[in-house]
């Protein structure tokens, strides 16, 4: 073979494989349209499934909303009620403590009254004792004196002997006279 054989057949080679990749060409550009039309159909279902996915989720919200909002309103309704009745039993819890306090206050303040009353009570009541039993003392002595006296003036009166005599017992329930 010779040189322009060889050319002669690398020329044939290449018109072949040109023609080859001229179909390959074609056969890409038929498929490439046929993706970009797929691609264009695609993008479009998928707008098309987007809006009606919204579509229907903004349908299924709304039903869902509307029962939600509902629900939610019974529940709001409710934690108020428990709310108020809270509040009314703390209120009342608040105003039994208050007369719990007041009442063991005043328990404190009587107990403690008649403790304080029968303190000074019982002092005064000692001090009274202490002063009847002074002036019932002075009394006696008082008392002894004057039987002494007495005892020591009859006899020169009458001219006897005096014999010594015991004074009197005087009985303690006896009121004390004020001395001049």
């Amino acid at each position: 073979m010779t040189n322009e054989q060889e050319i002669f057949a690398l020329m044939q080679v290449a018109k072949d494989q040109q023609a080859a990749v001229e179909r390959a060409v074609a056969g890409l550009e038929v498929q490439s349209r046929e993706f970009g039309t797929a691609i264009a159909q695609m993008k479009t279902l998928q707008a098309n499934v987007a809006e009606e996915a919204k579509k229907g989720a903004q349908a299924g919200l709304q039903g869902m909303s509307s029962k939600a909002i509902s629900a939610l309103d019974t529940e709001v309704t409710r934690a108020k009620r428990l709310i108020g009745e809270g509040a009314e039993t703390l209120q009342v819890a608040e105003w039994f403590k208050s007369i719990q306090w007041l009442g063991g206050a005043t328990l404190f303040g009587l107990v403690l009254g008649v403790a304080l009353s029968w303190f000074l009570w019982a002092r005064d009541t000692r001090a009274a004792v202490d002063r009847l039993d002074t002036v019932s003392q002075a009394h006696e002595r008082r008392l002894q004196e004057l039987d002494q006296q007495q005892a020591a003036q009859k006899p020169t009166q009458s001219g006897h002997p005096t014999t010594a005599r015991k004074p009197k017992p005087t009985p303690q329930a006896q009121v004390p006279q004020k001395q001049p």
